[in-house]
């Protein structure tokens, strides 16, 4: 909730003034027309990626409904949590006790190069409109 009313002092910041920080009117306008078209989605859907923190500060800045957000923050969340205890529920049951030290840097180093896939895709094939 925190990134979402940030957001919003921002939106109001760019509308006055026409930027805030790296953002500026066009940057508002995109967010707010990607957020009605796809914002209950990306609510939930973001909970599972490591963009979560900017989703709620997008959704303030384009002014997405208090409600809404709230709404499918709340689904998203739910729905992270019960994944998140079934794969631990099932992986606790697959993976024995004993070779958990040898298994766990694996598992990290293959989470964090999917997590670096998108960013390493934007930069190999899409590299002069990164930013």
């Amino acid at each position: 909730m925190a990134g979402y009313f940030q957001g919003e002092l921002a939106g109001k910041k760019i509308k006055a003034k026409g930027r805030h920080l790296m953002l500026k009117t066009h940057h508002m306008e995109m967010a707010k027309n990607f957020f009605n078209k796809y914002g209950d989605w990306t609510m939930i859907l973001a909970r599972f990626m490591p963009i979560r923190p900017f989703v709620c500060y997008l959704c303030g800045v384009s002014g997405m409904d208090k409600r809404w957000f709230m709404l499918f923050n709340i689904i998203g969340s739910a729905l992270w949590s019960v994944s998140v205890i079934m794969c631990g529920y099932f992986f606790g049951k697959i993976i024995p006790e004993e070779h958990i030290d040898i298994l766990i840097i694996p598992i990290l180093i293959v989470i964090i190069l999917v997590a670096c896939l998108p960013i390493a895709y934007k930069l190999y094939f899409k590299r002069k409109d990164f930013f």
